[in-house]
Parts: structure tokens; sequence; C-alpha cells
């Protein structure tokens, strides 16, 4: 039993001496296939640094929307008619939640970049395309959709794009393109439109805009758009938001209609509200 503490406080005493060592000492005494791997995985971790300090820029500005959603699903889960009890969930599978799920994911791993200072990650992800075309009635469609994360140098910046991938899109959709410059300052565009509709190949041009604010935080604004989940539309007639050291301030209104063979059938208009310091205000109007 004392020959065996004293190898054990034997090997304590060399772990001790090895923390207190630099990290040139310590990279001293590995082989070069050693150095190598941990020179790899310091440049992985760096990479992957990188690329979570874009996807918190772009979840700064989304993520205030995200959670203005959550509080319309409350007050129409709540408030309104048996149909829209029902079927406001749906709320979840709009692109701004979607978006800001995938980000999250996309986060965890790391990054490798090649020597021309491109990288790219990939995530499978469950994104609610309908499938009602040709394909799919006959039984000949996949399942899958992925989303890819990826970047490029540009001059002086870095273009990031976000694009999603699905064997029933004919083309792959652009949801996010950003610049990132020098300072980590970011101007992107979302296309957060129907995707049931697609993009054409290459389209770039999104709904919305989002830029570092000046001071510190983001800001987003948006031509009117529509998304549809389903039977249900969500028509989005405003969307601003501009985040700052002093506050969150929000501007939102969006229709929410049924759609079915007869057309359109609006169901509840929701407007949403918030100024720095004040808590954020939902009020629907039944129609």
């Amino acid at each position: 039993m004392t020959k065996l503490l004293r190898v054990f406080g034997a090997v304590l005493f060399f772990l001790a001496l090895a923390g207190c060592l630099s990290s040139d000492q310590r990279s001293s005494n590995l082989n070069a296939d050693d150095a190598e791997s941990t020179a790899a995985i310091e440049a992985r971790l760096k990479n992957s640094a990188h690329v979570n300090e874009i996807i918190s820029k772009l979840d700064e500005a989304l993520r205030p929307v995200a959670g203005a959603m959550k509080e319309i699903e409350k007050v129409l889960k709540y408030g309104e008619s048996e149909l829209l009890k029902s079927r406001v969930a749906e709320i979840k599978k709009l692109s701004i939640s979607m978006i800001r799920e995938e980000l999250d994911g996309l986060k965890r791993g790391l990054i490798d970049k090649k020597a021309s200072g491109e990288w790219e990650t990939t995530r499978q992800v469950n994104w609610p395309i309908e499938r009602i075309g040709p394909a799919f009635q006959n039984g000949m469609s996949c399942d899958q959709s992925y989303v890819s994360l990826a970047g490029e140098p540009s001059g002086n910046s870095e273009t990031v794009s976000l694009t999603l991938f699905d064997c029933m899109l004919p083309n792959p959709s652009t949801l996010v393109r950003a610049t990132v410059d020098e300072k980590a300052g970011i101007d992107a565009e979302l296309n957060l439109g129907d995707l049931n509709a697609l993009l054409p190949n290459g389209a770039a041009k999104g709904n919305c805009g989002v830029k570092s604010a000046e001071g510190g935080g983001t800001e987003m604004e948006c031509v009117p758009f529509t998304e549809k989940v389903g039977d249900l539309s969500f028509s989005f007639e405003r969307l601003s938001y501009v985040g700052s050291l002093v506050g969150d301030q929000l501007d939102l209104a969006l229709t929410i209609s049924q759609v079915s063979g007869d057309g359109v059938k609006p169901l509840v208009r929701v407007t949403a509200t918030k100024s720095p310091g004040q808590p954020l205000k939902v009020e629907p109007t039944r129609l």
C-alpha cells in the first residue's frame, strides 16, 4: 500500500510540473506529429470562435423578434378562436425562429478552414417544406433537408451565406447572405419569404436587412413579406427592430389568414411594439 502511494504521489508531482511549464516548454516535449495535431486543433478552435461571433451578430437581431413571436403565440393561444388556438403553434415554423434554431445548432462542432480562407459547416434539419409536388405524390421524393453555413474572403471583408438544400427544391435557397468586416461588423440580407415560391438560382436579395448598429447592438428592417405554413398565411406588414445599449425597440404587425380553394380568409391581425425600458405590448384584432 505504501509503495502504491509513492507511485501515485510521483504521478501527481509530474502532472503538477507539467502544469507549471509554458506552452512552448510543453510543446517541446511533443513529437512532430503531436505538435502538428495540436496546432490543427488550435486553428479549428480559432476558426470556430470566429464563426460563432458571426452567428452571434445575426442572433442579436433575430432573438428579440423570435421572442416577440413566442409572446404572440401565447396571446393567440388563450384568447382567440378555436381554429386559431389549434393552429397557432405553426408560428414556431416561421423562418425567423427556424433560422435562429439552425444557427444555434451550427455553432456546435469545429470548423476547418481551407488554405484559400474558405470554410463551411453543414447540419441536417427538419425544415417545414410542404411536399405536395408530383414526385412526392408518386412516392419518388426523399425526405431530407440540410443547411450549410459557408464563408469566403472578399478583399478586407468576408462573405457568409446560410443556404437551405432540400430534395424537393429545384435549386438551393439562400436564407442569409452577409458581409462581415474586419471589426466583425455585419451587413446581412435575409430571405424570409414563402419558400414554396422558391428563389431563382443564385438569387441573394432578401426581405430583411440586418446591420451592426452604431455604438453597439444590431438593427433589422424588413419590407412586407408573406410566409405560408400548411394552410395558414402569415403576412408581415411591418417588422423593424433596433437593439442598442439603452434597450430594444420593436415594431411588428402581421395578419394571419387561412388559405383554401375558396381563397384567403383573414383570421386575426396582430401588432407587437416595444420601446427601450418598456415591456413588449401585443394587441390582437379578430377579423
